[in-house]
C-alpha cells in the first residue's frame, strides 16, 4: 500500500488516477506496448469510485499517453465523467457511432446495434 491523494491507496489512486505499483513490477504488455484503443470512451461514473472498475481505462490511458513518444499528438481516449461530483454528461446527440453500454436485463449485443 502506499499513501497517495490523502489516502493509503494499493495498485492505482482513485482520485489522480496514478499507478502505484512500480514501474519494475509492472507486466511486459505496460511496460513495451502501446495501449491505445481503436475509439473514445467516456465512463459515466454514478456509483461508489473506490470500486469502480470503469477508472482501470482512465489508469491504463493516462499511463499510455505518459509512455507515448507522441504524447502531444496523443489525443485523450478515455475520460471519466463523476455524476455525483455534478460533472457534466457530455452532449452526444450531434455525434454518430455512439452507443452507451451497461448491463441490463433487456440489453442487446452490441453487434445487433451496429451496422458493416
Amino acid at each position: 500500500r502506499m499513501e497517495c491523494c490523502g489516502s493509503s491507496r494499493w495498485l492505482y489512486c482513485t482520485e489522480c488516477y496514478k499507478l502505484l505499483i512500480p514501474e519494475i513490477e509492472w507486466h511486459d504488455s505496460l511496460q513495451h506496448s502501446n495501449l491505445f484503443l481503436p475509439f473514445e470512451l467516456d465512463i459515466l461514473l454514478h456509483d461508489r469510485r473506490n470500486s469502480s472498475t470503469g477508472i482501470h481505462a482512465v489508469v491504463l490511458d493516462r499511463l499510455a499517453r505518459e509512455k507515448s513518444k507522441v504524447q502531444a499528438n496523443c489525443p485523450k481516449q478515455v475520460d471519466l465523467v463523476d455524476i455525483d461530483r455534478d460533472e457534466k454528461i457530455p452532449d452526444y446527440s450531434k455525434q454518430q457511432n455512439v452507443y452507451l453500454l451497461f448491463p441490463s436485463s433487456d440489453s442487446v449485443p452490441l453487434s445487433s446495434a451496429t451496422s458493416d
